[in-house]
């Protein structure tokens, strides 16, 4: 599958779900792992928040390494990355990115 057929394939399970299981891990090596609703950018980008009395909140600080896995049978995406993340204007910004 070239890029441009990947990129088509991830918006297309992406927006056919709306929830994900997120994973973390503490620097301690503690996994955790939790479904969680997410909204998605026309750029490909995931956002979800997160309270900070979440188990997931300190590994996320301490660790921003993460793992996504939206499926949606027979369909299905694994996503390692990094978050970020977002506070005050630019959490404000994305918000309305995703609102509007």
């Amino acid at each position: 599958m070239d890029n441009g057929a990947a990129f088509e394939f991830y918006k297309k399970v992406l927006k056919r779900n709306k929830y994900c299981t997120i994973s973390t891990c503490s620097l301690k090596g503690k996994p955790e792992s939790a479904v969680m609703n997410y909204a998605e950018t026309k750029e490909g980008k995931i956002y979800f928040y997160c309270f900070d009395d979440f188990r997931k909140y300190p590994n996320l600080i301490e660790n921003p390494r993460i793992s996504i896995v939206v499926y949606n049978h027979p369909d299905y995406i694994q996503i390692d990355g990094s978050i970020t993340c977002l506070r005050g204007d630019k959490a404000k910004k994305a918000k309305e990115e995703l609102t509007s």
